[in-house]
């Protein structure tokens, strides 16, 4: 058709009268104008503890952003706690302000970034003791708790009011208690311990660990009655800093160096002799190895890669020969410091050591399942002013670790008592673990192979 084609446009334009908004949401409204604000940020210091630790204080901090338009409205801050007892508002204190449980803003405007400093107040001398407990943070912006007949919205008016408020996990560190007198080390020898913490020379319980200044690198094996322990395996060349026996196969014996990218696996053939062959190579440095089973029985290989302080570290998950990313390990969330070493326990969480730096500390993250973090805890459970916290293994509610010297600990995470294992010829301890093959692991959740 070669005529002009004439074409009129029909434009609509449809107003909604906002006093006629129903609901809470109002981000379909381009042209209404309101503020949105939002938790953006949770950080929680070394917690005080009383004597008793059934009362603990804890530096908190929050940041609150306002990403939406101006707004003069006062509105207030909740904190609650949720643990074994529920959810409760907990007290807060911050020196500008006198109310003891909600601080108040006097409206933000648009882009404003605003932080409270202060100090959160969890137990009570009467409530049962928190070692080792696991609380949840709930921080609220424009919160209308303890209000009567507030609207929807409370205080300020949002375009999204489901971003208020932000969760954190936090795990008590683990009680320690007094040292109660003299105690043997490994080799008979009674002395006097000053870290105030009670030890004893055995575990009762067969145990391996690693020296990484051996060359060629060693596995010793601690029994009942073998003190100290006796050698195990020897590799042909290089050190061994980290290893993990196959869950299901215990002639299958894996091994890393830290100062090498390559993942080892050493298999004990019917002749007694081992067979060495190099199972991945990665892009830097191995610092740490760990079997870990997911909700079906599957174990599988987890590696870590760090750099101390140089930067963040991650664990990576082999499968099929390809690391994937299992989970990134932020320095800001380890007091600046993490040298790779990590473990699972048997409910599938993660247990992270902050290595060779004074204080030295453990952290613990929090999984609901095998592959996915939900919430980064990063709270550290337990901390050590004099030595060093290097490779670490589960078993059995306690966490078995090295202190890069000649003594290996066990803590229990129940009731925070240490036992310790001390050979005396080791000079550098680098990892411990357990030869657990004949577990079931059907139930779901890691087992507790050496990390």
């Amino acid at each position: 058709m070669n005529g002009k084609i004439g074409l009129t446009l029909l434009v609509v334009i449809c107003l909604t009268y906002v006093g006629e908004v129903l609901g809470s949401d109002y981000r379909n409204i381009g042209f209404v104008q309101l503020p949105d604000l939002r938790i953006t940020g949770i950080e929680t210091d070394m917690p005080s503890i009383n004597q008793l630790y059934t009362e603990a204080t804890i530096p908190l901090k929050i940041t609150i952003k306002n990403s939406g338009a101006k707004t003069d409205q006062t509105f207030k801050i909740s904190i609650e706690v949720l643990d074994s007892n529920g959810r409760l508002v907990k007290p807060y204190t911050i020196q500008v302000q006198q109310d003891k449980f909600y601080p108040w803003k006097n409206g933000m405007n648009r882009g404003e970034v605003f932080t409270l400093n202060g100090k959160l107040i969890i137990g009570s001398s009467q409530d049962a003791p928190l070692s080792g407990k696991r609380i949840i943070i709930v921080v609220r912006a424009d919160s209308c708790l303890g209000d009567e007949s507030m609207p929807g919205y409370c205080r300020v008016k949002e375009t999204n009011e489901s971003n208020n408020e932000m969760k954190k996990v936090v795990n008590m560190p683990v009680q320690v208690f007094p040292h109660t007198g003299d105690e043997e080390d490994a080799a008979g020898n009674s002395s006097s311990d000053n870290t105030s913490i009670p030890v004893t020379h055995f575990f009762h319980i067969p145990f391996y660990f690693a020296d990484s200044s051996v060359m060629p690198g060693a596995l010793y094996y601690v029994n009942l009655t073998d003190q100290p322990g006796g050698a195990f395996f020897h590799r042909e060349s290089g050190p061994i800093t980290s290893f993990a026996f196959h869950p299901f196969v215990p002639r299958k014996l894996y091994y890393v160096n830290d100062n090498d990218n390559k993942i080892f696996l050493s298999v004990k053939l019917e002749s007694g002799m081992w067979s060495e062959q190099v199972v991945y190579t990665h892009s830097t440095y191995v610092r740490d190895i760990a079997f870990h089973s997911d909700k079906d029985g599957n174990p599988a290989i987890y590696f870590s890669e760090a750099s101390g302080a140089g930067g963040n570290g991650r664990i990576f998950k082999l499968v099929n020969g390809t690391a994937v990313p299992f989970y990134d390990v932020l320095l800001f969330n380890m007091k600046g410091f993490w040298s790779g070493d990590f473990a699972f326990d048997d409910d599938g969480n993660l247990y992270l050591s902050s290595g060779n730096c004074h204080p030295a500390r453990i952290y613990k993250e929090t999984f609901n399942n095998v592959t996915l973090p939900v919430e980064m805890a990063s709270g550290f459970i337990f901390r050590d002013d004099n030595e060093s916290i290097g490779g670490m293994a589960y078993k059995d509610g306690a966490l078995y670790y090295t202190s890069w010297s000649d003594t290996i600990y066990r803590l229990d995470l129940k009731n925070g008592i240490r036992t310790k294992y001390t050979d005396l010829s080791r000079r550098s301890i680098s990892d411990v673990g357990f030869q657990d093959f004949s577990e079931s692991t059907s139930t779901g959740g890691a087992r507790p192979y050496a990390g």
